[in-house]
């Protein structure tokens, strides 16, 4: 089995971590946010922003977003 990357754990911050949150300010101050930038060496901003990327694409192919 193949261990789960970058994309997975983002996907998974986007789908159960303060799902209606959509400020890079306020996703960076997340547990989740920081544990997932330290164990990819990624900033918390870039984690926070691709998490609300996702969120909002999905929005979009659900016919969530107006």
């Amino acid at each position: 089995m193949k261990r789960p990357g970058y994309r997975a754990a983002v996907k998974w911050i986007a789908m159960n971590d303060e799902p209606t949150e959509h400020r890079v300010e306020e996703m960076e101050r997340l547990i989740s946010v920081a544990l997932v930038a330290d164990m990819f060496g990624a900033e918390t901003a870039r984690v926070a922003r691709d998490v609300i990327h996702l969120r909002a694409r999905v929005a979009v192919e659900h016919g969530w977003w107006p």
